[in-house]
């Protein structure tokens, strides 16, 4: 019938509360939800709660192992990676990078590492072993750089991405297991590390995650059957 789609979800727009949706938003985003980490978990099981309190029939989690090797047809489970805290340091700029402060800044399934590390350039020669490697651009970074990055021994690289503020680096994925470690930084955090290069300083770098197993949840439920209504699937 002609306008009932709209009817239906404008019924459906009236009914929600926007308020409380907003809540959910915000509680979620508390936790860093990467698969197979225990921020997800969380996450999931607050997702449960959620639901068992919205009134959904059979709420459950069910874990999947995350261990990087279970395969489901062509998908293999994700590394169970879940970071802590993770800062890199010149001398006078304490925590010039810093994670969870700055959210998106740290690699997904870098490496640990703590200690002291030099300042290197992409583009120079003979890079000292367990040098930071300083990458101008998402492009710069490929697979040569990595190749390059494992035969020299670099402990990891920083890598100008998004705008120059203090929220606009964008994410960078390393594959799991990865031996490196990686920042994602705003060009006035690379001109900090650029000039810190240029004088001979080192930089000092903290990443603390936890690589423990951990599960991978799927919350699923069911929306209550009226009277005389026949079960629903599963959501």
């Amino acid at each position: 019938m002609p306008g009932s789609l709209t009817d239906l979800v404008a019924g459906i727009h009236h009914g929600i509360d926007a308020d409380e949706a907003m809540c959910w938003v915000a509680r979620l985003t508390e936790w860093d939800r990467y698969q197979g980490s225990t921020g997800i978990a969380a996450a999931a099981d607050f997702v449960a709660g959620e639901a068992e309190r919205a009134g959904l029939a059979g709420v459950e989690i069910l874990n999947f192992p995350a261990d990087g090797r279970t395969s489901w047809w062509t998908f293999t489970a994700p590394t169970s990676w879940t970071p802590r805290s993770a800062n890199l340091s010149v001398p006078g700029r304490t925590a010039l990078v810093d994670y969870p402060a700055q959210p998106y800044t740290l690699a997904a399934h870098s490496a640990a590492a703590h200690g002291e590390a030099p300042l290197v350039r992409a583009q120079d020669d003979g890079w000292p072993p367990g040098a930071v490697v300083l990458v101008p651009s998402m492009a710069c970074l490929d697979g040569r750089l990595f190749a390059r990055m494992g035969h020299e021994r670099a402990s990891g690289f920083c890598v100008t991405t998004g705008s120059d503020r203090p929220d606009g680096a964008g994410r960078v994925e390393l594959p799991g297991g990865s031996a490196l470690f990686g920042f994602s930084v705003v060009p006035g955090q690379m001109e900090a590390l650029l000039r810190a290069h240029r004088r001979g300083e080192r930089a000092r770098v903290d990443v603390d995650v936890d690589t423990t197993p951990a599960r991978m949840p799927v919350v699923v439920a069911r929306t209550p059957a009226g009277p005389g209504a026949a079960p629903t699937p599963d959501a």
